[in-house]
């Protein structure tokens, strides 16, 4: 009896022992798998923070792209606008051109027209002058007849001299004033031969 309960008691220490071992074994491979899922959660966790960071940088490189984008949009619309601007100050100034190129040619015609009138106003003065000049000669003329006719021989002379100083003898009408008529420079002539004739 003794020996079946030694025998029975060695077999029920390796079955111990072999339990033992399985619950060793069995707790190392949990701790090992434990460890192997924590692990993997950390690489899990690390992979999720370095994509979260990298997506983070690709936003704020999208974000950057946009803001560039929105500042290249509003200098493209001011340039546009410059370009409107410089292009409506180009016609504005051809337009000024074509004015001042009209206001040129019109300057040009007043002043010829302004050349013309002070022609005109220069032969004007010079006929009036000359008529001037004429009546004078011709009230002469009949001053000097009218002391013919009274026998003033002396003041005819004085008032010849005059007109020959003068000059007004040359503006006295060489045509008669009616036809078959004596003309005033040819009663000058005659009124000076008389003057100059010796009194009787």
């Amino acid at each position: 009896m003794k020996l079946e309960k030694r025998s029975s008691d060695a077999c029920q220490v390796p079955k111990a022992a072999e339990n033992g071992c399985a619950r060793k074994g069995r707790s190392h491979v949990l701790i090992y798998i434990l460890i192997l899922f924590i692990a993997a959660f950390f690489l899990m966790t690390l992979s999720f923070l370095s994509h979260q960071r990298s997506n983070e940088q690709v936003l704020g490189q999208l974000h950057a792209n946009a803001t560039n984008l929105e500042k290249l949009q509003s200098a493209l619309e001011q340039n546009v606008r410059l370009q409107e601007q410089v292009d409506a100050q180009k016609r504005q100034m051809e337009d000024l051109k074509k004015e001042l190129a009209a206001s040129e040619g019109a300057q040009t015609q007043l002043k010829e027209k302004i050349s013309a009138l002070d022609k005109s106003l220069t032969e004007l003065e010079n006929a009036w002058e000359a008529l001037q000049k004429t009546s004078s000669a011709v009230d002469a003329l009949t001053q000097l007849q009218q002391l013919l006719i009274a026998g003033d021989t002396a003041s005819c002379r004085k008032i010849i001299a005059d007109m020959e100083t003068t000059g007004l003898d040359k503006f006295l009408p060489a045509a008669a004033s009616s036809p078959g008529g004596i003309s005033p420079q040819q009663m000058f002539q005659q009124a000076k031969l008389l003057a100059a004739a010796p009194a009787e």
